[in-house]
């Protein structure tokens, strides 16, 4: 399924197009052009600007300027926007922006629950409306700040708006999940061990030594601990995606400080009695890390974007169910998808499935899986590290008898 932006309303929400346009997520993986093309870039990332710069307090004519800015970008290399000229503020407009930023700022603050912050978003986007600073962009601005504050809260308008979905999902500060009892399980857990004067747990503590950025840049070790530590001693059989490449001419390298295979020391460590599998794209890390001869350690080579080596690789394991597996190798969600289609059906009955680091960019497309597939899951975006927009896993639990 191909779809032409030109045929794109222009003011249609980029998020709202992702959910819109995704389609047979389930079954199969097809995606607009206009979401993975080259062309589209500057959208495609402007969500993840947007939601870091709100996390970090950036003022609002900074955000408003980095947004027209993307929007006039794409308006160039696709004349589909409409002009770039359509981005620039209109004659004694100052003070229109004024009144919006009085409103933005205020939608920028949490409010006591979802539904008091989400009225205060919506009442920010009819002073925009009416305000209408821009020639003839507004409407589309409009959209896109409207898509970064629900993002920034963890708000997402298709459970608020009782819009019909595939299967109920259920909502908490920092959770959605696909039962109400596993949102409150974890909901509870993020309150009581999130604060910042908790001490970090024995998973923490083991990921640092070993120099993981899943217990430093990241706080995943917090929640991994919570969600592994009764598979501690049980667990056969964990698998990694992402080795951790330091070439700097792959996606998402780990730069010239990283330390390769970090995590996998890490889990050996603390699942004493497991086999740790991972594989990366990188041949060279490989290659380097498998003449280190690490005991209970195996890597091997795949690309998540190519369905055929990832089940060859799976293959070569020789591991019929894993009882872990974690995603944390591409961070796109054409290449989590693709590689869960095939790992989760490598995993064991009572596994737990987790993809890591998702971008703004990529929650409407990864709530769109937590509601169109038959696991118990939950989207989690863990608290305590505003500056971080991707500090977001996804989990999917795999029952030990299916239905």
């Amino acid at each position: 399924m191909k779809i032409s932006l030109s045929k794109i309303k222009k003011a249609t929400a980029l998020t709202a197009f992702m959910l819109a346009n995704s389609v047979h997520i389930t079954n199969a993986v097809e995606y607009p052009d206009e979401i993975l093309g080259t062309s589209a870039k500057p959208g495609f990332y402007m969500m993840d600007l947007l939601v870091n710069n709100l996390g970090v307090a950036r003022p609002y004519n900074n955000i408003l300027s980095d947004v027209t800015g993307a929007l006039k970008t794409i308006a160039v290399n696709q004349r589909s926007l409409g002009n770039p000229e359509d981005f620039q503020t209109q004659e004694a407009s100052f003070a229109k922006l004024a009144i919006c930023e009085e409103a933005f700022n205020d939608a920028a603050v949490y409010q006591t629950d979802d539904t008091a912050t989400y009225e205060k978003i919506k009442r920010y986007v009819q002073v925009y409306t009416t305000a209408e600073p821009y020639a003839r962009g507004t409407a589309l601005v409009n959209t896109v700040l409207f898509d970064g504050l629900c993002l920034h809260h963890n708000i997402f308008p298709r459970l608020m708006d009782g819009s019909v979905l595939k299967r109920p999902l259920f909502k908490r500060r920092h959770v959605v999940a696909s039962t109400p009892e596993i949102a409150d399980r974890i909901s509870v857990y993020l309150g009581e061990t999130f604060d910042p004067a908790t001490r970090d747990t024995p998973l923490c503590e083991i990921m640092k030594r070993h120099g993981s950025d899943k217990s430093t840049v990241h706080n995943y070790t917090k929640m991994y601990n919570f969600l592994f530590e009764s598979k501690r001693e049980t667990a056969q059989n964990v698998f990694e995606m992402g080795i951790g490449s330091i070439d700097p001419s792959f996606a998402y390298t780990m730069g010239a400080n990283g330390t390769v295979g970090a995590s996998f020391r890490g889990h050996r460590e603390y699942f004493p009695n497991a086999q740790i599998f991972g594989a990366d794209i990188d041949k060279k890390t490989i290659d380097t890390f498998n003449e280190l001869g690490e005991a209970r350690i195996k890597t091997y080579y795949a690309d998540q974007l190519d369905p055929t080596t990832v089940n060859a690789m799976f293959d070569q394991t020789g591991v019929s169910g894993f009882d872990i597996i974690i995603d944390d190798g591409l961070h796109c969600f054409e290449a989590n998808h693709k590689l869960f289609l095939e790992g989760i059906k490598r995993l064991a009955p009572g596994g737990i499935y987790v993809i890591e680091d998702i971008a703004p960019r990529g929650i409407p497309l990864v709530l769109k899986l937590l509601e169109e597939i038959s696991y118990d899951a939950a989207f989690i975006r863990l608290p305590t590290m505003p500056a971080r927009y991707d500090n977001n896993i996804f989990v999917v639990f795999k029952k030990a008898v299916e239905a």
